[in-house]
């Protein structure tokens, strides 16, 4: 009798491993999945933990999926085998324009903001809209002039401190006006600010002053 308990046991055993889902809330899972959930007034609660708790999971999966109540923005993070990421990432754009005059080889104070979705824990500006401080990931900057007047005009691209990558052919957007050669009205560049802040300012190039206005566009990219 407890030769056959046993067998009976191992088969009852066999039989459950050979069914690949689990059904809650209906008996007919769907064959593809591997856990059904049925539910016409429930939904599905994931362990929700703040960021801490989160970064304290010893050896996550690749996948591993919960809901954080403190990042931001809050909302769910998976583990996509290096680092903890937005599920959904939403995206974060920031847009301003100044309409004011600017003497040459001055800051650029951006006073027209257009819109702004950035989370101010990865963008913040200081005091006179003139310095921007970019951190936790990459981002997408774009600046230009909005028009040129019949003169010559730029706008240069400088990061902590230093003009962007060593000089015009890539920190500055510029035009020669109506009489003179048109040149480049448009720029981009990749900041990343993963691992450390960095710092964002532009300027009016040299002697020559900003009569036009100027946009300014920030993306964060992840």
């Amino acid at each position: 009798m407890r030769i056959n308990a046993i067998i009976v046991c191992l088969l009852g055993l066999l039989f459950q491993t050979s069914i690949a889902q689990v059904g809650l809330g209906t008996n007919t899972p769907n064959p593809s999945a591997a856990l059904d959930i049925s539910s016409t007034n429930k939904g599905v609660l994931l362990p929700n933990m703040t960021s801490a708790q989160m970064n304290a999971i010893a050896s996550p999966a690749t996948g591993l999926l919960v809901f954080c109540s403190n990042c931001s923005p809050v909302g769910f993070r998976f583990y996509n085998g290096t680092t903890w990421s937005e599920l959904m990432p939403v995206k974060q754009l920031a847009f301003y324009n100044t309409s004011a005059t600017t003497a040459g080889n001055t800051v650029i104070a951006w006073g027209d903001l257009r819109y702004n979705s950035v989370s101010s824990s990865n963008m913040s500006w200081n005091a006179g809209n003139t310095s921007c401080t970019l951190s936790n990931g990459r981002y997408l900057v774009e600046w230009g002039i909005t028009r040129v007047l019949n003169e010559y005009t730029g706008l240069d691209c400088y990061l902590n401190g230093s003009i962007y990558r060593g000089g015009a052919p890539y920190s500055r957007a510029e035009n020669g006006g109506g009489t003179n050669w048109g040149g480049n009205s448009r720029r981009y560049a990749v900041i990343d600010a993963s691992t450390s802040a960095q710092v964002l300012q532009f300027k009016s190039d040299y002697s020559w002053p900003l009569g036009s206005g100027a946009e300014l566009k920030i993306e964060k990219l992840d």
